[in-house]
């Protein structure tokens, strides 16, 4: 089963905010028995998820791509107010390596100079030769390597301190050296999208996405902290029917409602997990990369 980008991103959009205060949310003790229906309390936790993320901004995030070819894995910082994100990608090995910037209208590539950005050990083997392009795009080639050590799941240690280093391996490409390229239908693709759209600038109505069907699925913990998991929101058909079919997102959302984690289920062996390392970083202002005018590009 192949999930369609605007349907993940269309699901995902129900998480927009509504206010939530520490003392109206109601942590689920892990011992309860999943799925089932989530609480107007849950609704509202859930909804108030990626109103903190915007307020937040910008984050920084971990993102791993699995195919049957193996796992690419994307550290980036996003800047959800300007919808734009920079990031280090590792597909395996040094001809896997390099740099990604993207925003609403697409990708742009920058192969190798990241090699401080990705810290070794945090991915593998190369599958396959090439970097994270997508079929028929510039860059094109596999899409992943495979993943060697790490669980696929919880932060790195240390996570946050690679933020600098991305940060300066994108400052440090010029203009030109940006090979850009519009979004496809892949997972990779998928996933880059799925980032843009964790935050909103205003609240939703949780009412109205408690009526879209999402669930508690269970109890987790991620570095220690206690979560819950909640399926996603599902699209609904025409007239008073109910939610149709199973979301292919899931969410881990703490007691506040801060998400630490989100993964998408694309189809046999394609999946897409990203996790917030970071809810804030202190970044400056974004670097421009690709989106600088090559004619004010001064060297």
């Amino acid at each position: 089963m192949r999930i369609k980008v605007k349907t993940l991103l269309v699901t995902g959009a129900v998480l927009a905010a509504a206010g939530l205060t520490a003392t109206t949310a109601v942590f689920v003790s892990g011992s309860d028995e999943g799925p089932r229906p989530v609480s107007a309390a849950e609704a509202q936790r859930m909804a108030v998820t990626r109103f903190r993320m915007y307020r937040a901004s910008p984050s920084a995030v971990t993102v791993r791509v699995t195919t049957p070819a193996g796992t690419t894995v994307i550290r980036a910082v996003v800047d959800h107010r300007r919808h734009r994100a920079v990031g280090a990608y590792e597909a395996g090995d040094e001809a896997a390596r390099g740099l990604l910037a993207w925003d609403l209208s697409g990708v742009a590539v920058a192969r190798g100079g990241a090699a401080g950005a990705v810290r070794p050990g945090e991915s593998g083997v190369a599958g396959e030769s090439g970097g994270p392009g997508e079929t028929g795009g510039p860059a094109s080639g596999a899409e992943a390597g495979a993943l060697r050590s790490g669980e696929l799941g919880g932060p790195a240690p240390g996570a946050e301190a690679s933020v600098s280093a991305v940060l300066r391996s994108v400052r440090a490409v010029g203009v030109g050296e940006w090979t850009r390229r519009g979004f496809a239908g892949g997972p990779l693709d998928t996933g880059l999208r799925l980032v843009l759209g964790l935050a909103a600038d205003r609240p939703d109505n949780a009412q109205l996405l408690a009526q879209s069907g999402p669930s508690w699925l269970r109890g987790d913990r991620i570095d220690g902290h206690p979560l819950d998991v909640f399926s996603g929101p599902r699209p609904r058909p025409q007239g008073s029917a109910p939610p149709a079919g199973h979301s292919p997102l899931a969410y881990w959302i703490d007691a506040d409602g801060d998400l630490r984690r989100v993964t998408a289920t694309l189809g046999t062996g394609r999946t897409v997990t990203v996790d917030v390392t970071a809810g804030h970083v202190t970044t400056g202002k974004l670097p421009e990369g690709p989106w600088k005018p090559r004619r004010n590009q001064s060297h």
